[in-house]
């Protein structure tokens, strides 16, 4: 407990600093990559501080002249600096809206223009999605958790279908992603930071255009394969 306890002053510490820094360089994520320097060195500075070894496969499937829609699976506050400490193209999240509250931590999401979603608006939440369809085409990939939430045992959920919508309206390629593990790093509900290995896959890119008649297809055929690339949890 007190191993964690001083992990957590670390991560708050870490992640205060960085977020400062995001919003006080806000201005210059228009023209520069100032976000993505930032919460990538955010991300690995966790990583480290927590303990959690990536074991990451599927990297050549990232073309770095192309951008994605990137559709993970969800289990731990842990998946966003795995992710973003692990993929070096720019990525842009979609979150839902309370994240922005946050003081400091929230300012630094509204700073790098994520995606930030209303989920009981849907006027609101469909404005979003059309500005995650610009970044997409000015060369911006996107990361969905089309679970909506993170998973309490690891378990997959049923996917949400708004990711998929945006693949569909854009025509870009789908990569899914299959984190395994994270779940133990730090459970939902439960105070503790374990360091464990966790697996990161990446699977082949989906092309949207073998889907565009039969949408439930579509998302069930992107969930197994990341069912599929889960690999067993090793501590």
């Amino acid at each position: 407990m007190f191993l964690t306890i001083i992990k957590i002053i670390m991560i708050v510490v870490v992640t205060t600093f960085w977020s400062i820094l995001a919003v006080i360089t806000g201005p210059l994520n228009f023209g520069l990559p100032a976000y993505h320097l930032i919460s990538t060195t955010w991300a690995k500075q966790l990583i480290w501080i927590s303990g959690v070894k990536i074991e990451a496969t599927g990297l050549e499937n990232i073309d770095p002249e192309k951008n994605y829609v990137f559709i993970s699976n969800h289990a731990s506050l842990f998946d966003i600096p795995i992710l973003l400490s692990i993929i070096k193209c720019e990525i842009k999240m979609v979150a839902k809206k309370e994240l922005v509250y946050i003081p400091i931590f929230g300012w630094s999401l509204w700073a790098g223009r994520y995606i930030l979603i209303d989920r009981n608006d849907m006027r609101k939440s469909f404005k979003a999605m059309k500005n995650a369809e610009k970044k997409l085409r000015k060369g911006t990939s996107i990361l969905i958790f089309p679970e909506g939430t993170r998973s309490s045992d690891g378990e997959i959920q049923s996917f949400k279908k708004g990711g998929f919508y945006l693949a569909l309206q854009t025509g870009f390629d789908i990569l899914p992603v299959s984190i395994s593990g994270s779940n133990t790093v730090m459970p939902k509900n439960k105070f503790r930071i374990t360091p464990v290995k966790v697996h990161l896959v990446i699977g082949e890119p989906i092309a949207v255009k073998e889907y565009k008649r039969n949408k439930d297809e579509f998302i069930d055929s992107v969930r197994n394969v990341i069912i599929s690339n889960l690999k067993e949890e090793i501590v």
